[in-house]
């Protein structure tokens, strides 16, 4: 999980500006993708002069081994599955689905031992030219214990539960359909 800065137009002047000063920039559908520069406390450095906005970089990931291993799953901050940007060949326990979410997003992780979930809420801080990403845990425990409060997870939390179970995984559980 990582931040990123995204313009809102494509400009391969500022991609080649931004890699001659180190930062890596890529051009992409309707803007340039700023890799920004990660600081010693964990935080972000925001990349002044830049018209972009903030987003969190996350993967859906991981699966289960023969003892052990854990599924990652992204949902909205309302459990709601997010469209990924992209889905690489699935490599077994690996990245299945990547998303690029502005303001916050949730993981959801089911563990294969135990069959417990945790729902962590992340979400974007920004203070005086940097930026970090808040994770509050929402909730932890077995699925079927799920509150009502959180019944919105629901299906997120199955998804996860069910990753964190499948064997040496290789394709996404919890994604809106690609248009």
């Amino acid at each position: 999980m990582k931040l990123v800065q995204k313009t809102f137009e494509e400009d391969q002047m500022l991609a080649d500006r931004l890699s001659k000063q180190g930062i890596s920039a890529r051009l992409v559908k309707n803007g340039v993708i700023i890799e920004m520069p990660r600081n010693e406390d964990s935080s972000w450095t925001i990349v002044p002069g830049v018209n972009a906005s903030l987003l969190i970089d996350v993967a859906e990931e991981g699966g289960a081994m023969t003892n052990t291993g854990s599924g990652h799953i992204v949902c909205g901050l309302h459990g709601q599955p997010l469209r990924p940007y992209r889905i690489p060949k699935g490599y077994s326990n690996g990245e299945h689905a990547f998303f690029s979410v502005p303001l916050g997003v949730v993981t959801v992780t089911g563990y294969h031992r135990g069959g417990a979930v945790e729902i962590d809420r992340h979400q974007i801080v920004v203070l005086a030219g940097t930026a970090h990403i808040q994770t509050t845990r929402v909730w932890e425990g077995m699925p079927d214990e799920l509150p009502e409060t959180f019944g919105h997870f629901e299906k997120a939390v199955k998804a996860a539960a069910e990753k964190g179970d499948c064997y040496h995984c290789r394709h996404v559980h919890f994604a809106a359909e690609r248009k």
